[in-house]
């Protein structure tokens, strides 16, 4: 977890039927976008290479901005559509 003193980012990632996002956000109101293709046989793996997309805007990597979030947040869309259609 972020100590006060160091940043600190909120994360949000949304795994769609084609891409999965991530967003970061900071204190202060700085974010950064990630994307990459989802993989419905294996959706960690979109989701590891769609923080590590966001956190390279950062100069960092994806375990980096794990270590300074407040909160993690995933979503799936892709899900989601499964039980409505």
């Amino acid at each position: 977890m972020a100590h006060p003193q160091e940043k600190a980012y909120l994360i949000a990632l949304d795994a769609g039927g084609t891409m999965t996002d991530t967003f970061a956000v900071d204190r202060e109101g700085n974010f950064v976008l990630g994307k990459s293709l989802t993989n419905r046989e294996n959706e960690s793996k979109s989701y590891i290479e769609s923080v590590a997309d966001a956190a390279s805007f950062l100069g960092m990597t994806s375990s980096d901005l794990h270590k300074q979030a407040i909160s993690s947040t995933y979503t799936g869309t892709s899900m989601l559509n499964a039980l409505l259609t």
